[in-house]
């Protein structure tokens, strides 16, 4: 049998846990991963392992435990958005980043951690403090564009 190529991922039999492991390699913001999925059977393993590749070859799969929100959100702004919308808009949600998001509790968050009442706590503090000048909340339409900023980001991750 032939070694397969590198990125293609690799199934072998764990004798001493008795369950077959697949392991395939994942790009991240910190460089790269080494990934596991297990099973009872090589059949079940390879279609886990065929279907993780899918998805990471259409670029759907971002890993990982680690990445915070206010990191994932950049990347979704320069890798998802920055080509389809107008500069102005990407000069907006970017806005909204730095001013609201950025170096905040939320922003800080892993996103595989963040919760939707955190979110929801986020949005409300918003509409009463969250002007950058410190003076009240910001207006409804503000909200709802930092709030499109997160949602967006979460949607793509």
């Amino acid at each position: 049998m032939a070694k397969r190529g590198n990125g293609e991922g690799s199934i072998y039999k764990d004798n001493i846990k008795n369950r077959w492991v697949g392991q395939y390699t994942i790009s991240t913001i910190q460089g790269t991963k080494r990934k596991s999925v297990y099973g009872s059977t090589r059949t079940e393993v390879r279609d886990k392992l065929a279907d993780i590749l899918k998805e990471i070859n259409k670029g759907n799969v971002i890993d990982d435990t680690r990445i915070s929100l206010q990191d994932w959100i950049l990347v979704w702004i320069d890798d998802y958005k920055a080509l389809s919308l107008k500069r102005s808009s990407v000069d907006n949600y970017r806005r909204y980043y730095e001013y609201h998001i950025k170096d905040t509790k939320i922003g800080k968050i892993p996103i595989k951690k963040l919760s939707s009442t955190q979110v929801q706590r986020f949005i409300n503090d918003k509409y009463k403090h969250g002007r950058v000048d410190g003076k009240g909340g910001l207006s409804s339409s503000s909200v709802k564009h930092i709030f499109n900023v997160i949602y967006g980001a979460m949607d793509q991750a």
